[in-house]
């Protein structure tokens, strides 16, 4: 996609499914930048489903306790982990896929003050921040006070770029040879 991102910005994407912001997260990490992905999908599920570098750290948001699992309950121990990211890796991108789920776990302002810090961190550290999510989970207020600091990006249209980006690089490919 060519939609260009600016390092140090918390982008929230208006999507249903998350789909744009995956195809966002891959497009930067396969062009170079370092990431880490936090998702209620399964880790294998998406290391199948999108283009997405094996070096990315991906954490699953579940209550089951394991390996690169994260307690919904535990903000403190997920802001820990996207700081020490940022601080590491400047200039990187996070993927912050499970706002919903948070919310079900925390209360609002709990979550939104958790998003406002790592908005800081982002902004520290030239970081990109995307988090997907669908607008009609929350009520208009809420997501008024999500958006208020972020850039905030349709999926609908950044999915729809993808597709005709795609298509151009397959014809240009087959042209060329």
């Amino acid at each position: 996609m060519s939609e260009e991102l600016r390092g140090g910005t918390t982008y929230l994407i208006r999507e249903k499914k998350g789909e744009a912001a995956f195809e966002l997260f891959s497009r930067q990490t396969t062009d170079g930048r370092q990431g880490l992905c936090v998702t209620r999908k399964h880790p294998e599920i998406v290391k199948s489903r999108y283009d997405i570098p094996p070096d990315v750290n991906i954490r699953w948001l579940t209550p089951s306790i394991g390996k690169d699992r994260i307690d919904p309950k535990s903000l403190n121990t997920l802001t820990n982990i996207v700081y020490q990211f940022a601080v590491g890796n400047p200039g990187g991108v996070v993927l912050l896929d499970g706002l919903e789920y948070l919310l079900l776990h925390n209360a609002f302002s709990k979550t939104l003050l958790f998003l406002e810090n790592l908005n800081d961190f982002v902004m520290q550290s030239e970081a990109l921040l995307l988090v997907p999510i669908n607008p009609e989970a929350l009520d208009g207020h809420d997501l008024a006070l999500m958006e208020r600091n972020t850039e905030v990006l349709e999926g609908e249209k950044l999915v729809s770029k993808a597709k005709v980006e795609k298509f151009v690089r397959l014809i240009d490919r087959y042209l060329k040879g």
